[in-house]
C-alpha cells in the first residue's frame, strides 16, 4: 500500500500553520546559517518518495524530529542497496523491501534522551558513553519493538523482519563503537592482542550485559538475541552516523549549499585492517573521497531467527555469530566517529555567533 501525497516539491522547513510549538532542534536547524547542504538533502529525500507518513512533516517539526530524520536516512540507505522500497500496510512496520523476488520488512526506531530535549544532535564530543548507560537506552528501544508482535501481522508472517536503530540519546552515543552492540546483541565480548609476528589474536569471551532500572540500580540482563521473543527479529541494522553532519556531506556531494561552502573536510577514526586501534582519516569531500549512506552501517544477523536474512541482499558491513565466534563481512570504509570541518565562502559576524551558540564556542572564528 502506497501513500500518495499531492505535493512532491514541499519544503519541510516551512513552518506549519496548525502547529503552536516546535521542536527546539528543528527550529535551530531551520535558522542555522551554514546548514544549507543538510537542509537541501533532507528536502530532496523527503520529496523523492511518496511513502512517508502523511503527518511526517508535522512530526519532524514538533514531537519526533530524530525519528523522522532516521526514517529519511533509512530510506536513502535502502535505495542505495538497490531495494524497491514501499511502505508497509498501515505503516506497520515502516518499510517493505523487495529484491531478487524476496521481501524484507523493516521497523525503524531511535533511542532518545529522557526528560527535556536538548541540542545534543548538534554537538561534537570526543567522549564515550558509559557502556551500561548505552545498553540501557539501546535495549529499551529494541525491547519495545518485541512487544509490538509484528510477526503476527498477515503481511509480515514468514518474512524476515529487521529492526533499524540509531542512537540519539546523547552526543556521546555517536562515538560508541560497534563492539558494544556485539556485546549487547550476542552476549560476546571481543578481546584483541597483537602478537610479536604482527598477527592479531582475537578471543571471543562470554560476557554479561547490564542495564539501569527505573530506580537507577544496575541489574543483569540477557543478550538481546537470546530472548525468546527475539526469534521473530531476523536482524538489527545499526549506525551512529545518521547525524546532520552526514546529511551535510551527502547534500554537499549532491550540489546543495555549494554557494556558501567551499568544501567539507570529514575527519575522524575508522576501522583499520590488521590493527587493534582505529586509524585516523581525513577526507576532502568531493575531492579526495566521497561519503555514502552505507558507510558506518552494520547489519547484525540473529543466529536464532525463524526467518534468516540472505546476506547477499545487503552491501554493508555484516556480523554473524557462528560456533561461538563472531564473523565479520566488512565492506570498505567504516567510520567509528567523525566530524565536519566546513570551509566557508562568507559568513557574517552575526552568523558566526548563531553557529557558535549551537556548535560550540570554537566552531567558527574570525580567521575563517
Amino acid at each position: 500500500m502506497e501513500v500518495i501525497r499531492k505535493n512532491f516539491n514541499m519544503d519541510v522547513f516551512e513552518l506549519l500553520s496548525d502547529c503552536s510549538s516546535f521542536d527546539e532542534r528543528f527550529i535551530s536547524l531551520k535558522g542555522l546559517p551554514g546548514m544549507l547542504s543538510a537542509k537541501g538533502e533532507i528536502n530532496r529525500i523527503y520529496n523523492s518518495w511518496s511513502g512517508f507518513d502523511e503527518d511526517f512533516v508535522k512530526q519532524f517539526q514538533t514531537l519526533n524530529f530524530e525519528a523522522r530524520l532516521w526514517e529519511l536516512y533509512c530510506y536513502e540507505f535502502f535505495k542505495d542497496q538497490e531495494f524497491v522500497v514501499e511502505p508497509c500496510n498501515e505503516n506497520r512496520p515502516d518499510f517493505s523491501l523487495l529484491k531478487n523476488g524476496r521481501e524484507i520488512v523493516v521497523e525503524s526506531v531511535t533511542s532518545n534522551e529522557s526528560g527535556k530535549r536538548t541540542k545534543q544532535i548538534y554537538l561534537n564530543t570526543l567522549e564515550r558513553e558509559d557502556r551500561i548507560d548505552f545498553k540501557t537506552r539501546i535495549g529499551s528501544a529494541l525491547f519495545s519493538k518485541l512487544n509490538k508482535e509484528y510477526h503476527k501481522l498477515e503481511w509480515v508472517k514468514n518474512k524476515p523482519l529487521i529492526i533499524a536503530i540509531q542512537p540519539y540519546h546523547s552526543a556521546e552515543s555517536f562515538n560508541m563503537n560497534v563492539y558494544t552492540m556485539v556485546s549487547y546483541l550476542y552476549g560476546i565480548d571481543i578481546s584483541k592482542e597483537k602478537l610479536a609476528n604482527g598477527e592479531i589474536l582475537t578471543r571471543f569471551l562470554k560476557g554479561k550485559n547490564f542495564k539501569r532500572n527505573h530506580n537507577g540500580e544496575v541489574i543483569e540482563i540477557d543478550a538481546y538475541f537470546n530472548l525468546e521473543m527475539s526469534k521473530y527479529i531476523s536482524g538489527v541494522l545499526f549506525t551512529n552516523t545518521a547525524t546532520l553532519g552526514k546529511f551535510s556531506r551527502m547534500g554537499y556531494q549532491n550540489g546543495f549549499g555549494v554557494d556558501d561552502t567551499l568544501g567539507i573536510i570529514y575527519t575522524g577514526a575508522c576501522y583499520a585492517e590488521n590493527e587493534i586501534e582505529p586509524r585516523q582519516f581525513s577526507i576532502n569531500i568531493g575531492k579526495t573521497g566521497f561519503d555514502n549512506y552505507r558507510y558506518g552501517v552494520t547489519l547484525f544477523h540473529n543466529p536464532n531467527a525463524i526467518c534468516p536474512i540472505n546476506d547477499e541482499d545487503f552491501m554493508c558491513t555484516q556480523v554473524k555469530f557462528i560456533n561461538n565466534e563472531i564473523y565479520w563481512k566488512r565492506l570498505g570504509f567504516y567510520p567509528y566517529s567523525g566530524k565536519n570541518i566546513r570551509l566557508i565562502r562568507n559568513l557574517s559576524r552575526e552568523g558566526k555567533k548563531i553557529n557558535n551558540s549551537f556548535l560550540g564556542n570554537n566552531a567558527f572564528n574570525e580567521e575563517e
